[in-house]
């Protein structure tokens, strides 16, 4: 509830969209806050910390994305899809150099073999 108003109650509409515009300071009050609370010793309560703090980016992030223009976020998307499908195209290219060593016997050349498949279909 704390974080909705924050998107809709405290800061003025974003003059391009008309949707209310992310408070960014009134965000990292809140993730500081939660953090400060929140701070325990049992895994349970750190669990529930970390699921707080990804809430938060995650709505800091999207507030960011929605801020940009769009061609802008056009060409990120791009250029971060480009890197991903080249990271993806290394990773195959060394699974099956790795499928030829000597020392990929048995369960190791097969499980190289699925990852490979895996990469390829993606």
């Amino acid at each position: 509830a704390r974080l909705l108003f924050c998107f809709q109650g405290t800061s003025p509409l974003n003059r391009t969209s008309g949707r209310p515009r992310a408070d960014a300071k009134a965000l990292a009050h809140m993730l500081v806050s939660t953090s400060v609370r929140t701070r325990t010793k049992t895994s349970r309560d750190r669990n529930l910390r970390l699921r707080t703090h990804a809430t938060l980016l995650q709505a800091l992030l999207q507030a960011f994305l929605q801020a940009l223009p769009q061609t802008l976020l056009q060409t990120l998307l791009q250029t971060l899809l480009q890197t991903l499908l080249q990271t993806l195209l290394l990773q195959a290219t060394l699974l099956r150099a790795l499928l030829g060593h000597p020392f990929a016997t048995g369960t190791t050349m097969t499980m190289i073999a699925q990852a490979s498949q895996m990469i390829m279909l993606i």
